[in-house]
């Protein structure tokens, strides 16, 4: 597990969490590398980290790649760009632009397990034993 900050405004910090062999592996698909490639990003994931910190400290709001670095299926990032944030097959997590059955099967677990780590942590669970390793 790593961790890094990616920028910092008006007295607050994003802090980017992430485990590099699933951002590795996320990003080295054929597709996922030729639509970052066409913003910029060059290397490893270290690298894209970099540009990601570049391109958010040149944009007001957040790049919208940034969905990629948090595991976003690439045709939901891709039909968020196109239709502008609007038309969405779902909205829950993200926005929804490809496979809605596998998106709400996805955002029903996150919230089975929200519900379990927020029980575990009020009742008394440090952090660092509710992280697991991936």
């Amino acid at each position: 597990m790593y961790a890094t900050i990616l920028t910092r405004r008006n007295d607050a910090s994003l802090i980017y969490v992430y485990r590099r062999k699933k951002l590795a592996y996320d990003l080295s698909r054929p597709e996922c590398l030729s639509f970052m490639r066409n913003l910029g990003y060059w290397g490893g994931c270290i690298d894209y980290i970099e540009r990601l910190k570049e391109r958010l400290m040149c944009h007001e709001d957040f790049p919208h790649e940034i969905g990629l670095f948090l595991g976003y299926p690439l045709g939901d990032v891709m039909g968020f760009i196109e239709n502008k944030g609007r038309n969405a097959l779902l909205c829950g997590c993200r926005k929804v632009y490809v496979n809605k059955a596998a998106a709400e099967k996805q955002f029903s677990m996150y919230q089975k397990c929200t519900r379990i780590y927020s029980r575990l942590f009020e009742s008394g669970f440090d952090i660092e034993r509710l992280v697991v390793k991936g």
